[in-house]
C-alpha cells in the first residue's frame, strides 16, 4: 500500500497530472460562468481559455469533450456540454430550472428538453419559485394548453416551487440546502 501512495503523491505521476488537469478545468469553468452559469458559445470561438494565463497554447474544446459528443451531436447539446455540464450552480432560479428540466427529461432525451428550455422559462415565469407557487388551477390549465406541457407535470412544478419556498424559509436558500448535503 505504501508503494501505491508514493506513486499517487509523487510529482509527475499520473494521479498528480490528473489532479492538475481537474484543477485547471475547474478554473476554466469558473472563468466561463456568466449569468445563471451560462456563457455565449461564440465568445470562445471553439477554444478553452487556459487556466494559466502564461500558457502559450490553447487547447481546442474537441480535445476536452466526452466521448459521447460526436460530430453528429446536436449543436444545442454540444453547447450545453461545453458551457454548462459539470459546472457547479449556486443560483436558486437555475437550480429550480434544472430540477424542472430533469423531470421533463423522463421518457425523453436531454437534447429535446434543451430545445424546449426557453418555452419552459416562459411557462414558469423564469423559474421564480415565488411566482410559480401562486399559480391557480386556471393558470395551470392555461400553461398546459399554451405550451403543450402535461397538466400533471405543471402541477408537479407548482408543488416543487412550494417545497423550494419551504426549504428557503428553513435554510435561507435552495442553494444552501442542496450544497449543504454534499
Amino acid at each position: 500500500m505504501k508503494h501505491t501512495s508514493l506513486l499517487v503523491e509523487s510529482p509527475g505521476s499520473i494521479a498528480a497530472a490528473r489532479r492538475e488537469h481537474v484543477a485547471g478545468m475547474q478554473e476554466q469553468r469558473k472563468m466561463r460562468i456568466a449569468h445563471y452559469g451560462r456563457t455565449k458559445s461564440a465568445k470562445y470561438q471553439g477554444k478553452v481559455v487556459p487556466a494559466d494565463s502564461s500558457a502559450t497554447n490553447t487547447i481546442s474544446r474537441e480535445e476536452k469533450r466526452c466521448s459521447f459528443i460526436t460530430p453528429n451531436s446536436d449543436p444545442i447539446y454540444v453547447a450545453y456540454h461545453d458551457e454548462e455540464w459539470g459546472v457547479p450552480v449556486h443560483d436558486d432560479k437555475l437550480l429550480f430550472e434544472l430540477l424542472v428540466l430533469t423531470g421533463a427529461q423522463v421518457g425523453s432525451d436531454w437534447t429535446s428538453v434543451l430545445k424546449k428550455r426557453e418555452a419552459f422559462r416562459e411557462a414558469f415565469s423564469g423559474f421564480d419559485a415565488e411566482v410559480v407557487a401562486r399559480f391557480t388551477e386556471k393558470k395551470i390549465a392555461s400553461i398546459s394548453a399554451e405550451y403543450g406541457i402535461d397538466t400533471s407535470q405543471v402541477r408537479a412544478v407548482v408543488d416543487n416551487s412550494n417545497k423550494i419556498l419551504e426549504v428557503k424559509r428553513e435554510f435561507g436558500s435552495f442553494d444552501k440546502y442542496l450544497w449543504g448535503i454534499c
